[in-house]
């Protein structure tokens, strides 16, 4: 017989999936002889049948009520009460998460795990068999997350492939501000896809519990923030690409090249089939408020700023860390792991900078680094590689970017084109902030937009006029004395680094020092920088020629320094200070010299506001570019070879000069 009242929602469902239930077949004949006798019956029970199959396919396979809350196909609850030797166990489905380093935990509002920047997070591995999940039309990804701080790319759960030339598969994440969902849409079979991302509107609040959960169900990416929707796009559509993914990353967000770590808590991460309801997520919320209305407990310890390299010589180099409280930092490390070599600092300290030295020219290797706290608190980063300069002539590279001031997603994508291009070594033009004092933004627009380059890449800054010779500078980067003026070697390169803000002109003390090291040099390649340019095509700097102004084409206070490079044969000398690219024909004498003249090259792209060039070109223009860059150049032997980048990795200028 048919049912009495309203047929159940998942009714048909379960006659598929159990086989036919001969008292609702026994029903069909019933309703199939009086709806032959009764015309409007029949329309009526049609029209009826119609809007209960529209009711199943655009809300019941969403989320199903039915039968309660809808089940995740994967759930993880992150409390130090489930850790058992490094691994947290499912409370749904079995996918443990094999944790790469210990975590600390937070007692309030919730029993959390805390990840401190470090070598955190974890992997869901797939087991004989038995790939992790995949769901291929819809998808949602839940977390209760407390971020402590933003990244250029950071994930809560993920599992996910990213790069410039392709991507597959999904990734619950931040940026430096603001929740972000990516998914690659396109389905199996069709190679690497373009990941779609979805930005909330509004900036994420640090050091918070959120509930922030991504869906998909096919046609539609949304992004909900504690039980509202923080964003949607209608971008993406069909199947989920999985294209080169097989682990779910939880933590962290972790592809084949990228490993950049999560700073805060984590409590409870699910993965679902379906693309839940707002309705759901709402009353999810609304269920757990408590964690949002109770004020969180201070964070545990982490890294304020990532170990990063500085000043490698021919036998030695530098790593440098800040860690939110006093802390004793161990560098272990050698030609490849395990190592069998380590160096420990003296006593605890929040800021750390630890020599390693007694190395041989040319030589590499990798190191990480392992903090305790008085009270046994851990943490340690992932394995990383360092080298030392060599003293032959073998080939090498050396990236550039400059004037990073007060934009870290600009940084951040220029920063990953350099270390893309994986050069021995970076310089900096200086303006590395925008407030010198502002120790925000040494943090959170400098080091943590290039972590993962300054955790394996070695810097060489100058100073700029927007550091105003603060402390800071002095504190955080490691150079030899007096550090505003130095030199180094690379090879058979030489390098001099100037500080422009100080008098350049002929008989001061920095001249007199350049020339007598220019002097003294017997490098093949000569390379100077400082921070402003002594020719520059820039429409306002030296003179605002939109305004009908004669332009200086340069620093007037930087020119006498020309006739110095001339006279030592310098090849090149690199500039910031202007926010854009230019590159000038050789010059000598104030004139083209392709034989014996010095290149200038502006690179000042890397975050600041950017700027124009002259409405007119000057002689000495040769290239120009206005767009976020960095400069990279190859040297071997007799020949240089210089190009630019822009932020998406395109090349947009190069030279070769040979000796």
């Amino acid at each position: 017989m048919v049912p009495n009242g309203p047929v159940p929602q998942n009714f048909m469902e379960k006659q598929a999936r159990f086989g036919k239930m001969t008292s609702w077949s026994f029903g069909q004949e019933r309703l199939r002889y009086h709806s032959m006798k009764n015309p409007l019956l029949f329309i009526s029970i049609t029209l009826f049948v119609a809007l209960l199959i529209y009711y199943q396919k655009e809300v019941g396979d969403s989320d199903d009520h039915s039968n309660g809350p809808p089940r995740p196909i994967a759930a993880w609850v992150l409390e130090a009460s489930r850790l058992t030797k490094g691994t947290i166990s499912s409370t749904v489905g079995n996918w443990p998460i094999t944790l790469h380093a210990q975590p600390q935990t937070i007692k309030a509002p919730v029993d959390a795990l805390y990840f401190g920047g470090g070598l955190t997070g974890g992997s869901v591995l797939s087991q004989k068999n038995k790939p992790t999940p995949a769901p291929k039309e819809a998808i949602s990804l839940l977390s209760w997350v407390r971020l402590d701080a933003g990244a250029r790319k950071g994930g809560i759960i993920g599992r996910i492939e990213d790069n410039r030339y392709g991507a597959g598969g999904t990734y619950l994440g931040y940026d430096e501000t603001h929740w972000i969902f990516g998914l690659t849409p396109g389905g199996p079979g069709i190679g690497e896809g373009r990941l779609q991302i979805l930005r909330s509107a509004k900036p994420m609040e640090k050091g918070k519990w959120s509930l922030v959960v991504a869906t998909y169900d096919g046609k539609e990416m949304r992004l909900f923030v504690n039980g509202e929707l923080a964003a949607e796009s209608r971008a993406a559509l069909g199947p989920i690409n999985w294209y080169r993914t097989d682990r779910w990353s939880i933590g962290q967000f972790s592809d084949e090249n990228e490993k950049v770590p999560m700073i805060g808590a984590l409590r409870e991460v699910e993965i679902y089939d379906k693309a839940l309801t707002q309705e759901t997520i709402r009353t999810r919320f609304i269920s757990q408020l408590a964690r949002v209305q109770t004020e969180s407990v201070g964070s545990p310890l982490h890294f304020v700023i990532a170990p990063y390299l500085q000043f490698p010589d021919t036998h030695s180099f530098r790593v440098c860390m800040e860690t939110s409280q006093p802390v004793t930092a161990t560098i272990e490390y050698g030609p490849e792991a395990p190592f069998n070599l380590k160096t420990t600092s003296k006593g605890l300290e929040t800021f750390h900078e630890i020599p390693i030295g007694g190395l041989q020219p040319g030589s590499m290797g990798y190191y990480r680094v392992i903090c305790t706290g008085p009270a046994g608190e851990h943490l340690e980063t992932t394995i990383l590689p360092w080298q030392t300069a060599p003293i032959d002539s073998v080939p090498f590279s050396f990236a550039i970017i400059g004037d990073t001031q007060g934009n870290a997603p600009a940084t951040g994508k220029v920063a990953n084109i350099m270390k893309e291009l994986r050069p021995h070594f970076a310089l900096h033009l200086g303006d590395v902030v925008n407030e010198g004092h502002d120790k925000r933004q040494w943090v959170e627009e400098l080091f943590r937009p290039s972590q993962e380059l300054f955790g394996q890449v070695p810097l060489f800054p100058t100073m700029g006029n927007h550091e105003k010779n603060h402390p800071n500078y002095y504190k955080y980067f490691s150079l030899p004395s007096p550090e505003y003026r130095y030199s180094y070697t690379w090879g058979d390169a030489a390098f001099f680094v100037l500080d422009s803000n100080k008098p350049m002109a002929r008989g001061t003390e920095q001249y007199n020092w350049l020339d007598d090291a220019l002097g003294k040099s017997q490098a093949r390649w000569k390379f100077c920088y400082h921070h402003h340019p002594v020719y520059s095509s820039d429409n306002n700097d030296f003179g605002d020629t939109f305004a009908g102004k004669r332009s200086l084409y340069g620093d007037p206070k930087l020119r006498p320094l020309a006739p110095l490079y001339e006279k030592h044969k310098v090849d090149m000398v690199f500039c910031g200070h202007v926010h854009l690219y230019e590159r000038t024909h050789p010059i000598k004498n104030g004139k083209l010299d392709e034989t014996g003249g010095v290149v200038y090259v502006t690179s000042g792209g890397g975050g600041g506001s950017l700027e124009n060039f002259t409405p007119t070109p000057e002689w000495f223009k040769a290239a120009n570019r206005v767009d976020y860059h960095t400069t990279f150049v190859n040297i071997r032997n007799n020949t240089l070879e210089l190009r630019a980048f822009d932020k998406e990795g395109i090349l947009f200028d190069q030279y070769l000069k040979t000796k």
